[in-house]
């Protein structure tokens, strides 16, 4: 048996959608507390990953601001600081941000973390530029 807990912030989506802290559960379970969770209410969450446009030098991200301003946006994380190298790997380290949506509809949910990720604009330096420059 694995207790681990799954990644992509389902436990977070969990917590907005339903009210559950998954986290809070595992926790009740490992230390043998009796816990029945109970949705406290049904909403359905979306997450929308931010990806480099390809590996280079993370220079700017733009429209974070206008990002957090649409409907039902609950959060808008950005991993790497500005300055740090980015990397195409093909799998989930690729992820360099998110856009997390909570909404009483799935569409509403949805369609409102994909505007939000195609409201950001990313912007790398290429790899090549990046030494070319002597950084």
């Amino acid at each position: 048996m694995n207790p681990r807990l799954a990644g992509g912030f389902i436990p977070e989506l969990v917590r907005h959608a339903e009210g559950v802290d998954l986290i809070r559960e595992t926790l009740r379970l490992v230390l043998s507390e009796t816990s029945r969770p109970t949705a406290r209410h049904r909403r359905h969450a979306s997450i929308r990953f931010l990806f480099p446009p390809g590996p280079g030098r993370l220079t700017a991200v733009e429209g974070l601001d206008v990002v957090r301003s649409i409907p039902h946006v609950l959060d808008v994380g950005i991993y790497p600081q500005i300055g740090e190298t980015v990397s195409i790997r093909g799998d989930f380290r690729d992820r360099i941000g998110h856009v997390i949506t909570c909404a009483d509809t799935f569409d509403a949910a949805a369609s409102s973390s994909e505007t939000g990720r195609d409201s950001i604009r990313v912007i790398v330096e290429p790899a090549e530029a990046a030494l070319e420059r002597g950084s």
